[in-house]
């Protein structure tokens, strides 16, 4: 009995629904003595549309791409189910004779079947982390996702499918309003598809992040879902069982909502070219619009080469980050090295050997061209020009180092701040540039 609790501790939050309602099934089946029971018809249909329901979330659980489901009816599920060994035989079989006859006759031999699709249900949605997609969503912030749980929540109370049903139509139009720069689509044409619950309209909006893992089967179930929305609407029978498969889908498109910045930026650090595994995810700042993430590197007395890159999608385009280089041509370079201060400890400039133009690096762009700008307003400056680099060189200077990485979203590099580390210039290290130790 341990082990079976231990098992239910890595099942899903829909493997878990499906647990509840197929133990509950069993505790009714209890109650039902013969087919003269007054409660038998009710518990046989009931019964039949739970088993049905159930059979094809599993089948969905185990696809592995968008046409794997081409049926939704029991027996395509079993054999579905049975051939990639989820199903035994007997079982199988005793469920085939489930449907197709009353099962008051024989309530005690589905009875015993129950723990059969309860270690079913174990296997098939069993917890999976799934890697960070870098795919530029831009999900729901808490602020907004409590107060569609709290929605939900009211809905399942009342035990309204419809309702239910508003609630993730309302859901899919906010997403798509928040990703609204990545489709061709305006506002109203999100509100006109949420008045008039157009499911499919949204679904195929928001289709370029429900290509695969949980997305993908979140993006079938609500397909499949929607396909009886006529009937739900009409519907006056809202049965404890669907409430829960209905709630229990809106919790999880609450969920795949839910913004996460690993969607938008993903940091990369290697060490002596290993890569550094951070003990956190990336956060993000709504206010100030910027990404962070802390890593700590192991103790070591020798220096460590640390090279640092971020990769960033942005209006559903991927580009990697790291530093900036403005390049300045001046004839007042001397009067530059003795009277400018860049005021800004993120800035750093070096200067050509040669005396005639200078380097102003950084990692924020905005912050790079004030400093650009305040250069030719006060001295000769001409031929500036933009040079990229997509990563942000550090090196160890302790034994204990620890660092964040910044990302300001709409910027063109990378911010680092911490203790331990220094930036590694390249071009002060090829002989032509020197630092002015004044600025």
């Amino acid at each position: 009995m341990v082990f079976a609790h231990q098992l239910e501790q890595h099942v899903s939050k829909r493997g878990e629904m499906h647990i509840e309602n197929l133990r509950e099934f069993e505790g009714n089946l209890a109650g039902v003595i013969d087919e003269r029971c007054s409660k038998a018809e009710s518990i046989n249909e009931r019964g039949k549309c739970l088993i049905s329901s159930f059979l094809q979330d599993c089948c969905i659980q185990t696809m592995t791409n968008d046409g794997a489901v081409a049926s939704c009816e029991p027996k395509q599920c079993l054999v579905s189910l049975t051939s990639k060994g989820y199903l035994t035989k007997e079982v199988h079989e005793k469920l085939e004779q489930f449907f197709s006859v009353p099962f008051y006759s024989n309530f005690q031999t589905i009875s015993n079947l129950v723990p059969s699709l309860v270690q079913m249900t174990k296997e098939i949605f069993r917890q999976v982390e799934e890697n960070p997609k870098l795919d530029g969503m831009w999900g729901l912030f808490n602020k907004d996702v409590e107060k569609v749980n709290e929605v939900v929540k009211e809905a399942i109370e009342c035990t309204k499918i419809a309702r239910l049903m508003v609630i993730m139509f309302d859901l899919l139009g906010k997403l798509c309003h928040q990703n609204m720069s990545l489709m061709a689509v305006e506002e109203k044409d999100i509100k006109d598809m949420v008045e008039f619950c157009e499911l499919r309209s949204l679904l195929q909006l928001t289709e370029k992040f429900m290509k695969d893992g949980e997305g993908l089967k979140l993006k079938k179930r609500l397909e499949i879902k929607g396909k009886r929305l006529l009937s739900i609407m009409k519907g006056d029978d809202n049965g404890k069982y669907l409430v829960r498969d209905h709630g229990n889908l809106a919790f999880g498109l609450i969920e795949f909502a839910r913004f996460r910045a690993s969607h938008i930026v993903s940091f990369n650090v290697t060490v002596n070219e290993t890569l550094l595994i951070a003990p956190y995810g990336v956060n993000y700042d709504e206010d100030q619009r910027v990404f962070v993430q802390s890593f700590q590197m192991m103790t070591t007395k020798e220096t460590q080469s640390v090279v640092c890159q971020a990769d960033v999608n942005a209006e559903g385009f991927c580009k990697t980050v790291g530093t900036l280089r403005s390049e300045i041509v001046s004839k007042d370079i001397e009067k530059i090295k003795k009277d400018f201060q860049t005021g800004n400890p993120s800035i750093r400039v070096v200067f050509h050997e040669n005396h005639d133009k200078m380097l102003v690096h950084g990692t924020s762009q905005r912050k790079m061209d004030e400093v650009t700008q305040r250069l030719r307003q006060t001295f000769d400056c001409s031929d500036t020009r933009v040079l990229q680099s997509p990563k942000l060189n550090l090196l160890s200077v302790s034994d204990q180092p620890h660092f964040d990485l910044f990302y300001y979203y709409g910027d063109e590099g990378i911010f680092y701040q911490g203790d331990g580390m220094a930036i590694v210039y390249e071009e002060i290290h090829s002989g032509l540039y020197f630092i002015n130790d004044f600025i």
